[in-house]
């Protein structure tokens, strides 16, 4: 991209969401949202990227502009004052980590990072509330084992990279090798990146700060630190380790256990939500583990979808669990019926996240499972289709039904008065909602943003009038079971 701010200094990637976070800590959390909008605007006007570093750093900007533009008054208070300023922070520490090219220096600022997470992420007694049943989400265990995994990640990277520079190896964040083939370093450093994307959120791996919950009411400080590490690592193993049948093992292991940790686990609204992101990357890692221009491709269009669907999932999240909390009573058959807009909003968000026909993710999972198929390795692309009919069963619908349709409890609301959802939230689920659909029909938009090599617009499963139609048809589906939901009986 073009430098658009030339007569300003240099500084290094992510230097402006630092710097402006720092002020927001300062502040003590006020304007949260214009210096987040702001950070993201210059970082993107200075990206000098291509490839698949390019799509993974744009995806940390959507992440982090959409937590921010949904930091309005309402969801800017939290326990910590310093809790918005850092969200920020950990944004622009995570945003130099995917654009640098020197592996010891990605350890240090994933290093910072994890530490930086940590104080956003809720354990023990500041545990948030589910949503649908009132009870504790954190668990203290969880949140130990994440301090130690996220950690221990950035240990074994740094790790890896000292002994790739003993042995006369360069420290350039490219395809370095093959882990578990005799060479130590490049063990290492896939063990580290890829530890926190295979376990699964309540065990510490890297969505347990979206299994937490947003106990507080900043939708930033949940979003970034819920989302942002999986997203790094996922792109940083797609330019590392891609060809390495490791890396499908993991991701076959992942979208196998996540439903079934849905069925035998605390029935708790995070959760859900943390192993539906956590069974999508499952499923990038496969196609991350092809070494085709297609599968980069795929890749980018894949991670970029996460982005939205996850951010807008997460948003819906805090609206419900936030609305909940102050009024226990609202919605006595479901919030779907007090907050229409935003439940269609957090629908499409969900349906992209199960990659329904017309979304982003659709496009990214179809074009990666055709590149699987086409490098010989279509038993296990036909293995993470089949799977993804128990993920979307088990846990992306529980997350709704339980989010928007579980009757509040009796009492608390205030009579009379009608609830709506704050202006900035509606927007930013707007914003993911539409784009994942837009860019859904029409993925050529994103062809300067993907590595070469994605899939043509010949060459889809579906054209964009089909997939149109699908969306429609599920549109009114669920118009219909709103309405079954708000007229049935008390």
């Amino acid at each position: 991209m073009v430098d658009l701010l030339s007569f300003l200094p240099a500084w290094p990637p992510g230097a402006a969401l630092i710097g402006l976070g720092l002020i927001c800590a300062v502040a003590r959390g006020r304007w949260v949202g214009a210096l987040g909008l702001a950070g993201v605007a210059l970082e993107f006007a200075r990206l000098d990227l291509d490839g698949l570093a390019l799509t993974g750093a744009i995806s940390v900007l959507v992440v982090v502009g959409l937590a921010a533009l949904a930091s309005s008054r309402d969801y800017a208070l939290s326990e910590s004052a310093v809790s918005p300023g850092l969200s920020l922070v950990l944004g622009g520490l995570l945003l130099m980590a995917v654009q640098l090219d020197d592996l010891g220096w990605v350890a240090v600022l994933l290093f910072l990072a994890g530490l930086v997470e940590r104080a956003l992420v809720p354990g023990g007694d500041a545990a948030g509330r589910d949503p649908a049943t009132g009870v504790p989400t954190a668990r203290a265990h969880a949140w130990r084992g994440a301090v130690l995994i996220s950690l221990a990640s950035a240990s074994l990277i740094g790790l890896g990279a000292q002994g790739r520079m003993q042995e006369g190896g360069d420290l350039l964040v490219e395809w370095i090798g093959t882990p578990f083939a005799g060479d130590a370093p490049s063990t290492l450093i896939f063990l580290g990146l890829v530890t926190p994307l295979a376990l699964p959120p309540n065990w510490g791996g890297a969505g347990q700060a979206i299994a937490a919950g947003p106990a507080r009411r900043d939708a930033g400080s949940f979003v970034n630190a819920g989302l942002l590490r999986g997203l790094v690592l996922l792109v940083l193993l797609g330019r590392t380790f891609s060809g390495s049948d490791a890396l499908l093992d993991v991701g076959l292991a992942v979208v196998l256990l996540a439903p079934v940790l849905a069925l035998t686990g605390r029935q708790i609204t995070a959760r859900f939500l943390a192993l539906s992101i956590y069974g999508v990357l499952g499923l990038l890692m496969g196609v991350a583990s092809i070494a085709s221009g297609s599968a980069q491709g795929a890749l980018g269009l894949s991670v970029f979808g996460l982005a939205l669907a996850g951010t807008g999932a997460a948003l819906s999240l805090v609206l419900t669990t936030h609305a909940r909390g102050r009024e226990p009573g609202l919605g006595e058959r479901g919030l779907g019926h007090v907050f229409p807009s935003a439940f269609g909003f957090a629908l499409l968000c969900m349906l992209a996240l199960m990659a329904l026909p017309g979304t982003l993710l659709f496009e990214g999972r179809s074009s990666g499972l055709e590149a699987m198929s086409s490098d010989g390795a279509a038993s296990e692309a036909l293995l993470f289709t089949v799977m993804a009919g128990p993920l979307a069963i088990f846990a992306a619908l529980p997350f709704l039904r339980q989010a928007f349709f579980s009757p509040g409890e009796a009492g608390g609301h205030v009579e009379g008065r009608r609830a709506t959802a704050p202006l900035a939230m509606t927007l930013a689920l707007a914003v993911a909602a539409g784009s994942l659909v837009a860019l859904g029909l029409v993925p050529s938009a994103l062809a300067a943003l993907l590595p070469s090599g994605g899939i043509a617009p010949a060459d889809r499963l579906l054209t964009g009038p089909q997939q149109l139609q699908v969306l429609l048809g599920a549109a009114l589906l669920a118009r219909i079971v709103r309405r079954e939901r708000s007229t049935g009986p008390a």
